[in-house]
């Protein structure tokens, strides 16, 4: 359940990749480093992770209805993006989603800012999680940089 709490609410943090609007978002292929924070105090939720992964040429670039179908564990998660706005280099923008999982019914609704280029990109999000009927509210920080060669 804790895991299911933070794909929903960091839709973002826990992704690979940014956003574009209509066109593909691309990175440069090769050996990625991934730091993401997510926070929830009310739940006692504290999650840092570090990861590394090698992007082919095949994964250094997606639209943006795949990534969030990808950062939100799939297509049975109903998630909507709203208030979208992109510059050169960054993008920000409000999501929502909402999941029935064993038994449990959640919501997340928050805003993220990112700023990004081919080789890194950091970001932040706030929002809140209902729970049950509940709010708790999150936050979050990634970033991520191209390390090398795969």
């Amino acid at each position: 359940m804790i895991r299911l709490l933070c794909l929903l609410a960091s839709c973002a943090l826990g992704a690979t990749q940014l956003y574009a609007q209509e066109h593909n978002f691309e990175v440069e292929p090769g050996q990625w480093r991934f730091e993401d924070s997510f926070n929830v105090p009310g739940l006692r939720i504290a999650d840092f992770r570090t990861t590394t992964k090698c992007l082919a040429e095949a994964d250094s670039q997606k639209s943006l209805s795949e990534i969030i179908r990808d950062m939100t564990g799939g297509p049975d998660n109903d998630c909507s993006v709203s208030n979208m706005s992109q510059l050169p280099g960054s993008i920000s923008l409000d999501i929502a989603c909402q999941t029935s999982k064993a038994g449990f019914q959640l919501q997340s609704i928050g805003r993220m800012s990112y700023e990004y280029a081919r080789t890194s990109y950091s970001g932040d999000m706030s929002g809140s999680l209902v729970l049950q009927g509940q709010e708790f509210p999150y936050e979050g920080q990634a970033f991520a940089e191209r390390i090398g060669d795969c």
